[in-house]
């Protein structure tokens, strides 16, 4: 867009003003002030968005959204979080959960119902920290009579089984038990 080519003054001066002392001068102060205003204007279309919104944008959509706001997160989990949060609707089913609870860690998850108990299993992110809070909201979304589990799916011997012990020596054995490896 626009505001993202830096200003030039003097571009918009005929030749013959141009190359003049004085255009210089007052191009030295037009430029900065054209640039701050850029800036401005690209923090506003970024903050509209919470897939863009850099930290003071995310900090007001925090408390639109009622999040509660931890500055101890990356900015892009915190924009995951938010973006999670405009995807509540109601009712909900298995779909949008699962869309829901991905978007949030950044990672694919599996999810099902056994009885009153709702599993969902992710792999590949070390998501720890950021559990409770993503529990939090999505107890709010699922009925109140169902419990619900977020569980870190390990990997399985059926799965390593694929792999060669060559192709898997460069890797710690926590690396692949947490799935940090191809399938």
């Amino acid at each position: 867009m626009f505001y993202d080519n830096p200003a030039t003054y003097l571009d918009f001066l005929p030749d013959k003003v141009r190359n003049t002392l004085e255009a210089s001068e007052i191009a030295k102060t037009v430029n900065p002030e054209i640039d701050s205003l850029n800036n401005l204007i690209k923090s506003w279309v970024d903050n509209k968005s919470v897939l863009h919104a850099d930290a003071n944008g995310m900090t007001r959509w925090e408390a639109l959204l009622g999040l509660m706001a931890n500055a101890g997160l990356e900015l892009e989990d915190r924009r995951r979080a938010a973006h999670a949060k405009l995807m509540e609707r109601a009712p909900i089913n298995m779909e949008t959960l699962k869309k829901i609870v991905s978007t949030y860690l950044g990672v694919p998850v599996d999810a099902y119902v056994d009885d009153d108990t709702v599993y969902v299993y992710y792999r590949g992110v070390d998501a720890r920290n950021r559990i409770r809070p993503l529990e939090k909201q999505v107890e709010k979304m699922i009925p109140a009579s169902l419990l619900l589990f977020i569980l870190y799916r390990y990997i399985t011997w059926g799965e390593i089984r694929k792999q060669t012990w060559n192709g898997l020596r460069p890797k710690t054995w926590d690396r692949v038990r947490l799935g940090e490896v191809k399938t």
